[in-house]
């Protein structure tokens, strides 16, 4: 019964319809069709089988799918994430925890105009220096 299952499993199905595995069972078992109904009912009151939706899964593959289903549901009912770059960002001077008030945003832009104006500048005393070595 497990075998038909994992067979399902490698084609890249962890669901079959109850007929489908009954069929399935009685082909792999050589056996007439009441014979693999009573296979596959061993299974589940082994829990090797679950029986869902009028079909059934291997117990490993119910497993896993049950724990993905169940962290995305936790994950859609935690509020959500503020971005993390687009936020204001703390002001060193002000008390931990504070946001700096209006002027986080303006500091911030002014250091990124000041860190940009001196790497312009960098730039250019670079390459003014290098023309002026002598080349050998």
């Amino acid at each position: 019964m497990e075998a038909v299952l994992y067979a399902r499993l490698d084609q890249n199905h962890t669901w079959i319809g109850g007929r489908d595995l009954v069929a399935a069972v009685g082909r792999l078992l050589k056996c007439a069709l009441a014979r693999a109904e009573q296979a596959v009912a061993a299974a589940v009151a082994q829990r090797a089988a679950i029986p869902i939706a009028g079909g059934y899964q291997a117990a490993g593959a119910h497993m896993m799918e049950r724990y993905v289903a169940d962290r995305i549901r936790e994950m859609l009912a935690a509020p959500a994430m503020g971005d993390l770059i687009a936020r204001e960002v703390s002001d060193p001077s002000s008390p931990a925890g504070s946001t700096g008030g209006p002027h986080a945003w303006r500091s911030t832009k002014s250091s990124a105009r000041l860190c940009a104006s001196r790497s312009r500048n960098g730039l250019a005393s670079s390459a003014a220096a290098a023309s002026a070595r002598p080349r050998s």
